[in-house]
C-alpha cells in the first residue's frame, strides 16, 4: 500500500497543500518551522484518526480565527493491489448566535467528521485502512519520559490492531474517573466503603484485559524487536522490553484477577485517603534496557533513537502481518544524531518498504548519492515543491 494523493486545506502552517506522492523514499527538505513534521503529522491523522501531537484538535486549524476559517480538511487517496481508497477528515468551525437572558452571545462549535469512499465513519473503523508507522523527536521520550508516555505508545499500538481494546481503554477509563469520585467522597464521610464493591469489579473486569494485551503484544515487539536492533548495532547491542504491571502476578487469567483483588484490599486505606485508585493498569510502566542497562536512566541520545526505531520497525510488521498490507514508514527527522554506519542500515530497511517518506533540515541530502529516493520534495515558506530526482 502507499501514499498516492494527500490534499491539506488550512491545516497548521498550510492553507492549501496538494501533493502527488510515488512509491519508494520520498525524501523531503526543508528549515526548521517550515512544516515538515506537521506534513507527516497529517498522513498519521488518517492512520489513527486523532493528532499525535495535541489533544486540542482545534491546535491543527491554520492560524485559528474565527472569523476567517471555518473548517479544515485532510484528504488522501491510497493504493493497495490496484485498488484506491479515499480517506477526507473534516474540522468545522461554526459560530451560533445564542440568545441568553436576552443578551446576543456567541458561542464556537467545533465538529470533526471523517469520510471513507465517500461514507461517513468513526474513528475506529478508520483504523487499519491506512496503516502508517511514525518515527519523530518526541518519540525519544518513549524512553526519556514518564511511565505515561509509554503507556501512550503502546495504547496506541494495540488499538491499530485491535479495535475491542480501544473500547476497553475508554471504558476503564471512564470507570476510574467514577471510582476517584466514589473514593473522594468516602474521603469526606459522605459515603460508605461497601460502596467500592460495585467499582471494584468494574475496574478488575476491565482492566484485566487491557493487562493480558500489553502483556502478550509487549513481548511480542520484543521478540521482533531484539534482531532489528542487533542489526542496525552491529550486534553490539541488546535490548530488551519487559512489561511492567502495577499488579504482581500476570501469569494467567485467573492469577490476575486474584493479584488486582489482593491488591485492592492492601491500598484500600491508601486510596481513600489520597482520593485517587493505586491499583490497576494506569499505573503501568514498561522497561526498556540496552545489554542490561536501564536505558532511561544510562542510553545516549544515539542509542535511544536505535532502540525506538528498532520498536516501531518491530511495530510495523506487526501491522503489515494483521493487516497483509505493508504499513507506510514516516521517519521524521530520524538521520540526525545517528552516525554514517547506521543512517545507511536505516535507509537500507527503508527501502524494503513499499514507501517510506524521510524528513530532513540538512539541504545535503538532497544531493546525497546514497539515498536512492523516487522524489525530492523542498518546503520554504509554506510551499511544497519538487526537486530533480
Amino acid at each position: 500500500m502507499h501514499l498516492s494523493k494527500l490534499y491539506l486545506k488550512n491545516f497548521r502552517n498550510y492553507k492549501s497543500l496538494q501533493l502527488h506522492i510515488e512509491p519508494g523514499i520520498i525524501l523531503i527538505q526543508g528549515s526548521n518551522g517550515e512544516g515538515k513534521s506537521n506534513l507527516l503529522e497529517a498522513i498519521y491523522i488518517l492512520s489513527i484518526a486523532k493528532s499525535y501531537r495535541t489533544r486540542n484538535e482545534k491546535d491543527l486549524i491554520y492560524k485559528y480565527k474565527e472569523n476567517d476559517i471555518d473548517f479544515t480538511q485532510i484528504e488522501a487517496k491510497t493504493l493497495h493491489n490496484q485498488i484506491e481508497s479515499e480517506i477526507q477528515i473534516n474540522y468545522h468551525i461554526s459560530k451560533p448566535i445564542e440568545s441568553i437572558k436576552n443578551k446576543i452571545e456567541s458561542k464556537t462549535n467545533f465538529t470533526k467528521s471523517i469520510r471513507l469512499n465517500g461514507v461517513n465513519i468513526n474513528s475506529s473503523t478508520l483504523v487499519g485502512n491506512l496503516t502508517a508507522v511514525l518515527f519523530n523527536a518526541e518519540d525519544l521520550d518513549i524512553i526519556s519520559g514518564s511511565p505515561s508516555v509509554r503507556r501512550k505508545y503502546i495504547d496506541i499500538f494495540i488499538s491499530q490492531l485491535n479495535k475491542k481494546y480501544l473500547i476497553a481503554l475508554q471504558n476503564y477509563q471512564k470507570i476510574l474517573i467514577q471510582r476517584n469520585n466514589l473514593l473522594k467522597i468516602i474521603r469526606k464521610g459522605k459515603a460508605n466503603k461497601e460502596e467500592l464493591y460495585f467499582w471494584n469489579n468494574e475496574l478488575i473486569r476491565s482492566g484485566t484485559y487491557l493487562v493480558e494485551e500489553r502483556n502478550s503484544t509487549i513481548n511480542l515487539l520484543n521478540k521482533l524487536s531484539l534482531p532489528i536492533h542487533k542489526d542496525l548495532s552491529d550486534n553490539q547491542e541488546d535490548l530488551n522490553i519487559t512489561y511492567l504491571p502495577n499488579i504482581s502476578d500476570i501469569t494467567q487469567e485467573n492469577t490476575v484477577i486474584k493479584s488486582f483483588e489482593e491488591q485492592l484490599i492492601i491500598r484500600e486505606k491508601d486510596e481513600i485517603l489520597q482520593g485517587i485508585t493505586l491499583v490497576g493498569p494506569h499505573r503501568d510502566d514498561i522497561n526498556i534496557s540496552i545489554n542490561k542497562m536501564n536505558a532511561h536512566s544510562y542510553a545516549s541520545r544515539g542509542q535511544s533513537r536505535t532502540a525506538i526505531l528498532s520498536m516501531k520497525l518491530a511495530q510495523a510488521k506487526v501491522l503489515m502481518d494483521f493487516y497483509k498490507k505493508e504499513p507506510i514508514i514516516l521517519l521524521d527527522d530520524v538521520l540526525s544524531e545517528l552516525d554514517i554506519h547506521r543512517s545507511k542500515k536505516i535507509l537500507d530497511i527503508a527501502t524494503k518498504y513499499t514507501q517510506c517518506i524521510i524528513t530532513t533540515s540538512d539541504e545535503n541530502l538532497l544531493n546525497n548519492p546514497n539515498i536512492l529516493s523516487n522524489q525530492k520534495f523542498k518546503i520554504q515558506e509554506n510551499n511544497i515543491f519538487s526537486t530533480l530526482k
